[in-house]
């Protein structure tokens, strides 16, 4: 899982190295932009969300990267992972 998609570039380099990869940008035109930049990857599922939460839904993870600012690792993120 990533948090922080911005313009999809990491999004993509994750996407040529994990079978699948959810990305959360909390910034809608973000991820609307993300999504045309992306919309070659079918292993690439975009959410508009706080990735303060991340995706309890969609974990375990293997492994979550962070990309935005933040004060520090939220502790449900670190529950997420498997």
């Amino acid at each position: 899982m990533e948090i922080g998609t911005g313009s999809g570039y990491q999004t993509a380099i994750l996407a040529e190295i994990f079978d699948e990869v959810y990305s959360i940008e909390r910034v809608a035109s973000l991820s609307k932009s993300a999504e045309q930049n992306l919309r070659s990857y079918k292993n690439v599922h975009l959410v508009v969300a706080d990735g303060n939460y991340g995706l309890p839904e969609k974990a375990p993870y293997d492994a979550i990267i962070q990309t935005c600012a933040s004060f520090g690792i939220p502790q449900n993120l670190l529950e997420q992972l498997s």
